[in-house]
């Protein structure tokens, strides 16, 4: 795979981080008495290395900001399970990296509500964010974290094949049936060398594809599933064609329900593919001659369209023992400023502040239409906001084997996969 996780940029990605500053210098204003201070322990997650390089230039710019305050940074793989020990054990971190799992270290009593930390500091604006970004961190009516990054899918495209088929790049007002028939015209015939063999389209995760044609996995509310509802069943369908089925014009060779961006599109074999943020510093570093560019998803027949939304933030950590300290580290990590200096330079999420993605994401790949990512916010559908998100994959993943095997048909794939699924609901309290 050449991705496995959304919000995960390229090892060793070649960009130049901006410049956070040194310490304060010797004989500084000294910070005024109120100014946070004391001790503030961060847990962040290192999915990469470059989390590494970027965490230890954005604790000299925390120290920078807020001098007073001793930073101890702990980098892990695994957030979850680095929360969940640390707070059994009784030493708790103060601040803690975020992702879809948010709602269930609120239910835990893991995290803390921010809305009030919020509503007392006048130097917070939740108006500068994405709506959808705060959103994704919400949980029963209350905030549970500080986005700094968002995860959209869009349509990856390469340049020479449309242009080697005689077909033109997508616009924003192309449809599904447009994907369709570019992907059949660009990929090669049946019985192909499979050394040379040429790939139309691939949706790598099944519940984009869910979302492209109007269906959803959840109600709003998440009393219910609806995987069988009709536009749920067309899209599950169309995952299944797109490889093993009707029109197979897509890579069947790792096609789980969450695949990631298959090699076969560096390489140059693959015409269209799904692709989050983050495969944007692989694709620069990895295959720096591949011509490619990115478009929103298309149209369904319904003339809607969506896709997936979900965030990257920072949580304010029940038990935390500095909690001023702690409030004022957690907006400096998330801040318009960290946004900028820091998230945009490695384009591997949308930055969750709006004037930041619409001005300094946007223009950060020269060439590319980066705003893709941007406007698809608008029609995604988050994938967060309840503690039976962790557990979804494992009903449905058992759902789509059977259907990729043959041993059920779409449509019942997707009654057991609602059924199971309604079975979490109930377990969970919904």
């Amino acid at each position: 795979m050449l991705l496995g996780l959304a919000g995960v940029a390229a090892a060793g990605g070649a960009v130049v981080l901006a410049a956070c500053g040194g310490a304060p210098e010797s004989g500084g204003t000294a910070p005024a008495a109120s100014a946070p201070a004391g001790e503030v322990t961060v847990v962040y997650a290192t999915f990469t290395e470059p989390a590494l390089t970027r965490m230890t230039r954005q604790e000299a710019d925390v120290t920078r900001v807020l001098p007073a305050v001793k930073l101890s940074m702990i980098p892990t793989n695994d957030p979850v399970a680095k929360l969940t020990t640390m707070s059994a054990g009784g030493t708790p971190p103060d601040v803690v990296w975020a992702g879809i799992e948010v709602a269930q270290h609120a239910a835990a009593g893991l995290i803390v509500a921010l809305d009030e930390l919020i509503a007392k500091d006048r130097s917070f604006s939740a108006k500068d964010f994405f709506p959808q970004a705060l959103e994704a961190y919400q949980y029963k009516g209350k905030t549970w974290g500080i986005p700094y990054g968002l995860t959209t899918h869009v349509i990856a495209y390469n340049k020479a094949l449309l242009d080697k088929n005689g077909l033109k790049p997508p616009t924003k007002e192309w449809t599904i049936a447009d994907l369709v028939g570019n992907a059949k015209r660009m990929a090669s015939p049946p019985g192909s060398d499979p050394q040379t063999q040429v790939w139309g389209a691939w949706i790598t995760h099944l519940y984009t594809a869910i979302w492209m044609h109007g269906g959803q996995v959840y109600d709003k509310g998440f009393t219910r599933s609806l995987m069988d509802q009709p536009n749920a069943v067309n899209g599950l369908q169309f995952y299944y064609d797109q490889g093993f089925g009707a029109q197979k014009f897509a890579p069947t060779s790792n096609l789980s329900h969450r695949a990631g961006l298959n090699p076969t599109f560096g390489d140059g074999r693959l015409g269209m593919s799904s692709m989050p943020p983050a495969t944007i510093p692989v694709l620069r570093e990895r295959y720096p001659s591949l011509e490619w560019d990115v478009m929103t998803v298309p149209w369904n027949a319904n003339k809607t369209r969506g896709t997936w939304l979900s965030g990257e933030a920072f949580s304010l950590v029940n038990g935390a023992k500095n909690r001023d300290g702690a409030w004022a580290v957690l907006k400096q990590l998330t801040g318009k400023d960290a946004q900028t200096s820091f998230y945009v330079p490695e384009v591997a999420s949308v930055p969750s502040i709006r004037s930041v993605a619409e001005g300094p994401f946007v223009n950060a790949v020269p060439g590319k239409n980066a705003r893709a990512f941007v406007d698809a916010i608008e029609h995604a559908t988050l994938w967060g906001g309840h503690p039976v998100i962790l557990k979804t994959d494992v009903p449905v993943m058992e759902a789509w084997t059977e259907v990729r095997e043959g041993r059920k048909s779409v449509r019942d794939g997707s009654a057991e996969a609602t059924q199971k699924l309604n079975e979490l609901l109930r377990s969970a309290g919904a």
